[in-house]
């Protein structure tokens, strides 16, 4: 990269933010790209809706191969995407557009360095100077891009384009077999919970008796109904840590995000549920709804009104055989089944406590998490293999744009010359 003139994109391009109108199923006007179309690399156009637009902004805001749309807002605030073939589309308003202008730049070359590590080194410093947390188009213009020659440009676009390919081709076989694991465990389950025995007029009946859920817990409570004020520097003792949606992952606790909140939070909202080691909790509302994991924290914390807690009764239900039960198919789908909210949709406490789970004796309990515990086992070992390898074919994709950036490609030309 040293021996490479370095540029500003600014210099090279015309930079346009989106145009702003609503969108409409029906084929009104041209397609209206938003960022919410542009999914895993790709736009499915027959996906994307309409807009009305004036010939003369239609124009303007026209989408054409070569042109890339920058993500300016949101979480996915510097993603791009490299328009190859379109219909008639033009982009919107959280959109940015880069139009080079230089016929000596490829457009291809400038796409796969928006995918590089100093790209988004610079993107996110971008990002977090700024009190909207997005990247404006003053900032894009500003970006610095290092600009070999013609026909290096054509080299490594040719090179990462092949090796791309085959690493993509790698990544959908190593997120298949992932996907096959976790099928394998969603299979286990619901064979576990849907167990039948025929009666004596020789119709299937469940193999285990119902209860409901109220009357096998001794307590099912969601958290605070308010947000306390985020503590960051105050001393151990004066804080507190609270779990919300976000720290709950099927399975296990996100404890990376772990938040803290004052005493006095802490002191008002703790004896609501007072959760222990062993309690489940579940997520109740927002984009996590639905996931499930036994506590590990061994701390007192506090709960935010988006997290169930329960306490199961210990002469009736094992921890453990209710959070198999939610994390099978018929667990789950007798939860969401009954969600209410417009904006947020959420399982509401009378739902929760209402719902009926399939009640087998407590040594039958204790056999059923036996042999879940040991097939899970195994098909956790297959999920994080096959998980490690889709990490392995990420971090060889940036490997790579390093390279190419850096003026080698060893990698990358091993890659085409192994295909």
């Amino acid at each position: 990269m040293g021996q490479w003139p370095v540029k500003k994109l600014g210099d090279f391009s015309n930079i346009r933010y989106g145009y702003t109108e609503k969108s409409s199923p029906e084929p009104i006007g041209p397609r209206f790209l938003r960022i919410t179309d542009i999914k895993n690399g790709g736009v499915n156009w027959n996906d994307v809706p309409y807009c009305r637009i004036t010939d003369e902004d239609f124009s303007k805001y026209q989408l054409e191969k070569g042109d890339i749309v920058f993500a300016r807002t949101g979480a996915t605030t510097g993603k791009s995407f490299l328009i190859a073939k379109t219909p008639d589309a033009v982009f919107a308003s959280y959109l940015i557009r880069v139009q080079i202008t230089d016929s000596a730049i490829l457009p291809e070359f400038v796409y796969f360095y928006f995918q590089s590590a100093s790209y988004w080194d610079m993107v996110n410093a971008g990002i977090s100077g700024s009190a909207q947390g997005g990247f404006n188009a003053s900032k894009l213009s500003e970006l610095t891009i290092p600009i070999p020659s013609f026909p290096e440009q054509q080299r490594i676009v040719r090179i990462l384009d092949k090796a791309f390919e085959n690493i993509s081709a790698a990544l959908e076989r190593s997120k298949k077999e992932l996907f096959n694991a976790n099928a394998l465990f969603e299979s286990l389950l619901d064979g576990t919970f849907s167990q039948s025995i025929k009666g004596e007029d020789g119709v299937l009946m469940p193999l285990w008796p119902s209860q409901e859920l109220s009357k096998v817990c001794d307590k099912i409570q969601d958290g605070a109904h308010k947000s306390p004020k985020i503590l960051y520097d105050e001393p151990g003792h004066n804080r507190h840590p609270y779990v919300t949606s976000k720290n709950i992952r099927n399975g296990y606790l996100k404890l990376d995000t772990l938040q803290y909140c004052g005493s006095d939070f802490h002191n008002e909202i703790y004896p609501r549920c007072n959760a222990e080691l062993g309690d489940v909790l579940l997520t109740k509302d927002g984009a996590s709804t639905g996931n499930v994991t036994i506590n590990t924290l061994d701390m007192p914390f506090s709960l935010l009104s988006s997290v169930c807690l329960f306490k199961t009764n210990s002469e009736k239900l094992l921890p453990k055989f209710l959070y198999y039960y939610i994390r099978s198919r018929q667990g789950l789908n007798q939860l969401t089944g009954k969600m209410t909210g417009a904006a947020i949709r959420r399982i509401v406490l009378k739902t929760i406590k209402s719902s009926e789970i399939p009640l087998p004796s407590i040594s039958e309990q204790e056999n059923t998490i036996e042999f879940l515990d040991k097939h899970t086992e195994t098909i956790d070992k297959l999920a994080s293999i096959y998980s490690a390898k889709i990490n392995d074919w990420n971090e060889l994709k940036q490997s790579i744009l390093q390279e190419a950036f850096n003026g080698t490609l060893r990698i990358a030309e091993g890659l085409v010359d192994q295909s």
